[in-house]
C-alpha cells in the first residue's frame, strides 16, 4: 500500500479555493436568486425536477459573470448559498432566543440585510416548530377569532291545540311546537251484515204449511 508522501500529484486532487465574494457580488447573486430560488428548494427530486434545477444554475452563473466579470464555477455557487442559508438560520435564532430573554439589557441587533433576503427567497427554512417539552422553545400565541354561537333551533312537531315555546336556559335552545289539527270523520262508517237464516227451520215451515 502507497503511503500519501508517495501519490502523485496529478492524482492528488485538489479544491481550489474560489476568490472571496464582495459585497457588491453577494447583493447580485441573490437578486438573481429572486426568480431562481423557488426552483433550487424545490423538494422534489425526481428526474425532471432535478434536470430543471442543473439548468438552473447554469443560468445563474451565466447572469452572474455577466454582471460582475468573475468566473465562478456552479460547485462554488452551491456552496456559497448553502453556507448564507445557514449563516441566515443561526443568525434567526439567536435573534429569537434573545427576544424571549428575561432581563434588563439593551435591545438585541436585527438580522443583517442578506439574512432577511434569505427569510424571504426561503421561507419554508424558517418555519419555526414548536416543541412542547422544550424548556428553550418560544410558544407561538396566535389569536383565534370564533365565530359567536348562535341557539340550536329545535322544531317539534306535536299534536296540541295550543301554541307553546319553552326556552332552556342552560344550552340556549328553543324549542317551538307546532300544531297540527286533525280532522273528526263526520260520520262512522258501518258494515250491516243480514241475519243469518236456520235452513232447518224453514223446511219445517214449509211443512207445517202444507
Amino acid at each position: 500500500m502507497e503511503s500519501k508522501g508517495n501519490i502523485s500529484p496529478e492524482n492528488q486532487k485538489y479544491r481550489a479555493r474560489g476568490e472571496n465574494w464582495t459585497q457588491e457580488e453577494k447583493d447580485l447573486f441573490l437578486e438573481i436568486m429572486r426568480e431562481s430560488a423557488p426552483i433550487m428548494e424545490s423538494k422534489f427530486t425526481d428526474t425532471n425536477t432535478n434536470k430543471r434545477k442543473n439548468l438552473e444554475w447554469i443560468r445563474v452563473q451565466k447572469s452572474l459573470k455577466e454582471l460582475t466579470g468573475k468566473s465562478r464555477d456552479i460547485t462554488q455557487l452551491k456552496g456559497f448559498w448553502r453556507r448564507t442559508k445557514v449563516a441566515a438560520k443561526k443568525s434567526v435564532s439567536q435573534l429569537r432566543r434573545a427576544l424571549q430573554a428575561t432581563g434588563g439589557g439593551q435591545r438585541p441587533t436585527s438580522s443583517g440585510d442578506d439574512h432577511l433576503k434569505i427569510m424571504e427567497l426561503c421561507p419554508t427554512d424558517f418555519v419555526i416548530e414548536e416543541n412542547l417539552y422544550d424548556s428553550d422553545a418560544v410558544p407561538q400565541l396566535q389569536d383565534e377569532i370564533l365565530p359567536p354561537e348562535e341557539p340550536a333551533v329545535q322544531q317539534m312537531i306535536t299534536v296540541a291545540n295550543v301554541h307553546s315555546e319553552e326556552v332552556i336556559p342552560e344550552k340556549n335552545v328553543v324549542l317551538h311546537t307546532i300544531d297540527i289539527k286533525i280532522p273528526e270523520c263526520s260520520r262512522k262508517t258501518q258494515m250491516v251484515f243480514p241475519p243469518k237464516v236456520d235452513k232447518k227451520q224453514n223446511r219445517e215451515k214449509k211443512t207445517n204449511k202444507l
